[in-house]
């Protein structure tokens, strides 16, 4: 498991991902935390490199991916497909 905190996004603070399972955990400043399924590296190589975590988040993953609403401000939700946060 590979894990990155962001230094100053205003939505974003931090990431878990397993390589093995590509599978991904995004932690939102708010305290939502969403699990995403099926994320390739090359998208996880691509945000670490971004400028913007948030921008990149919102191009290229967000309503990408299957994703589920693992604990936060609304409550655990089931698996679907589309935005999330």
């Amino acid at each position: 498991m590979f894990t990155h905190e962001f230094q100053g996004s205003s939505n974003i603070s931090a990431f878990e991902y397993s390589n093995t399972e590509e599978y991904l955990v995004v932690k939102f400043n708010r305290g939502a935390v969403y699990g995403y399924k099926q994320v390739p590296s090359a998208v996880i190589e691509g945000w670490l490199l971004a400028s913007s975590a948030g921008q990149y988040f919102n191009q290229y993953i967000k309503g990408q991916y299957d994703y589920q609403q693992l604990n936060g401000p609304a409550g655990p939700c089931e698996t679907t497909k589309g935005s999330a946060a």
